[in-house]
């Protein structure tokens, strides 16, 4: 039994959704680290809406994730509550090796020694190399 769509076809018709799923995403991210903010300096939602220059209803919405946070709002954030907002641009295989990483239920030094003796077991011998390159300290 064939599909009247191709792989090609699905993949294409979705784009658009995770691009947007993506936008969510990253405005959830930044909505979380404002609640810690304000949790933390005592503002309140309606302080912190005069302070992006929207309405306490329309930051509600950013929050629900109903609408996305801009870069205008986050300047007078900013401003307002003297804060810096930085950005990081990683290459996606980085970020998940370091949210790989973080979730290890090891110690660095236990990783360190089972990198060594895997390495040492295959003959190869630069293992202080392959240990940095895997952001272990190899005691050097």
């Amino acid at each position: 039994m064939s599909s009247k769509y191709s792989h090609d076809q699905v993949l294409q018709s979705i784009q658009p959704f995770r691009k947007k799923y993506k936008a969510i995403s990253l405005s959830t991210s930044i909505t979380m680290e404002l609640e810690e903010l304000m949790e933390n300096k005592g503002i309140s939602k309606k302080e912190l809406a005069a302070a992006a220059g929207v309405s306490p209803s329309y930051l509600s919405q950013v929050f629900s994730g109903d609408k996305l946070i801009n870069i205008s709002m986050l300047a007078g954030i900013s401003h307002e509550f003297n804060v810096v907002f930085r950005m990081e641009i990683q290459d996606k295989k980085s970020e998940e090796f370091l949210d790989q990483a973080s979730r290890m239920k090891v110690t660095p030094e236990v990783t360190k020694i089972t990198y060594m003796n895997k390495f040492q077991s295959t003959g190869y011998n630069h293992i202080p190399y392959c240990a940095r390159a895997i952001g272990a300290d190899c005691g050097c």
